[in-house]
């Protein structure tokens, strides 16, 4: 995985600042373009400083929290929640600062007109070809359709991208990209916003690759939670099954010593 930044950024904020900042900016840039998660006339994006430094596995949470910090007080970011649980904690994040702010609607802007030129260009091919055979006159409707076909496949495939880029465990992607082509729009936005809660507290080698998660819709498994040593641990899935086996387990009895033993023979006996 690379991690990019913006050098003007790392001039203004610091080096950290930007990496942070650079990867807001491309999920707050997917969800302008998605019309996802707006509050407060603003567009958010959200994670856990824990999923952070594993994103960024060169981060502590502790560092993370600096970072955050260090862009709250240049009032580049800010920080909010929107959790509909009162125990998540998860927070949010939207960027606040004018210059990058115009920089992420100009980014948009250019995306939109290289994808109208691209039409045109080809419009304009096709207009300046000579046929041998006249062609009837194309059913408009047709036409669209066919249109919105193809736009659909390309958003599906960088939606794919996101998703798999944010999936920690990188395996079966071909089997993944399958499953995926075969979901909704709504399912594609849940397995995405799942992410995060499905591979909290899990090593990788227990994560199930990304073709189990698509295929069993696993962002759905009922979490729940136990406390060891005062933490709060969310189980999913088998980790919730092999916690209810265990629980119903029958506990084998404790040992008599030998002196209850002896005195259980005499209680008997008399």
């Amino acid at each position: 995985m690379e991690h990019h930044f913006d050098i003007d950024e790392a001039q203004r904020f610091g080096v950290n600042e930007a990496i942070f900042l650079h990867n807001l900016k491309f999920w707050i840039t997917h969800n302008m373009a998605n019309d996802l998660h707006n509050h407060e006339d603003k567009t958010w994006t959200y994670n856990s400083r824990k999923a952070l430094s594993q994103l960024f596995p060169y981060w502590s949470e502790s560092q993370v929290r600096r970072i955050t910090a260090s862009l709250i007080e240049n009032k580049v970011i800010k920080i909010s929640s929107f959790n509909k649980a009162r125990y998540d904690h998860t927070l949010w994040y939207t960027i606040i600062d004018s210059e990058v702010l115009a920089g992420i609607k100009t980014s948009l802007k250019a995306s939109a007109g290289l994808n109208c030129r691209n039409r045109q260009i080809e419009g304009t091919k096709s207009s300046n070809q000579i046929d041998e055979i006249v062609t009837p006159i194309p059913d408009r409707k047709l036409q669209i359709e066919n249109t919105d076909i193809t736009l659909a496949q390309k958003r599906a495939t960088i939606a794919f991208d996101l998703f798999y880029d944010s999936y920690p465990k990188k395996a079966e992607k071909k089997r993944a990209k399958s499953v995926w082509s075969k979901l909704n729009d709504e399912k594609r936005q849940l397995a995405i916003d799942g992410i995060i809660r499905f591979t909290a507290n899990k090593e990788k080698r227990f994560i199930s690759s990304a073709a189990v998660y698509l295929s069993g819709e696993r962002w759905e498994d009922e979490a729940t939670e136990r406390t060891v040593d005062g933490k709060a641990i969310v189980l999913t899935g088998s980790q919730k099954l092999f916690k209810r086996e265990i629980d119903t387990k029958p506990r084998a009895r404790p040992k008599q010593s030998l002196r209850e033993s002896l005195n259980q023979h005499r209680r008997q006996s008399s």
